[in-house]
């Protein structure tokens, strides 16, 4: 399975535990040097990795019980000072909600989530209370448009994409790479 699998979050844990050599490292089954170099250079990329040693934001990242893209997301929110907001966003992304196709008003679905009617969130608030002891309603602000673009490409940089037209599917990701965007995306 190891040969199969991203190694990015497996390579941010040996690096937190002290472990920088990871072609020597004692491998159950050692994986390629092609995935070693991808998953390194990604954590490279995300800043949580420098010169095969975990950064100060590995450190926080690491801790979370989350999976690496969300806690980079919510610890880059709290860097931010938006920790509260970074919760709610956490949440919706966690929670894997199906967000609606009627967005077309907002040019990101989670705004457009946030903007429903305060009961609607209510479902998120358990999961949000434990990512954030400070968190507790949300209201959607427009002060934080642009924060909420900053952070997601700080953190899903080589994951973002834009649609071509508000009317197509079709979509360029930020990689360059042409997508069909599909109910099930």
């Amino acid at each position: 399975e190891v040969k199969t699998q991203d190694l990015t979050e497996t390579l941010l844990t040996l690096a937190y535990l002290g472990i920088s050599d990871f072609g020597n490292f004692s491998w159950f089954e050692k994986p390629s040097s092609g995935a070693l170099d991808f998953a390194l250079k990604k954590l490279e990329s995300l800043s949580l990795i420098e010169n095969s040693k975990i950064t100060e934001l590995g450190r926080k990242v690491v801790k979370y019980p989350l999976p690496l893209r969300l806690s980079l997301l919510l610890e880059n929110f709290k860097i931010e000072k938006k920790e509260v907001l970074g919760a709610w966003i956490t949440a919706l992304l966690s929670e894997r909600n199906s967000a609606s196709h009627e967005t077309a008003q907002e040019d990101c679905d989670l705004i457009f989530e946030l903007k429903k009617p305060p009961g609607y969130l209510e479902k998120y608030k358990k999961v949000v209370v434990q990512l954030s002891a400070a968190a507790g309603s949300y209201r959607w602000n427009d002060q934080d448009h642009d924060i909420l673009k900053k952070i997601l490409v700080k953190s899903f940089a080589d994951r973002l994409g834009k649609k071509r037209s508000i009317s197509s599917n079709k979509g360029m990701l930020s990689t360059g790479r042409g997508v069909v965007i599909t109910k099930q995306t």
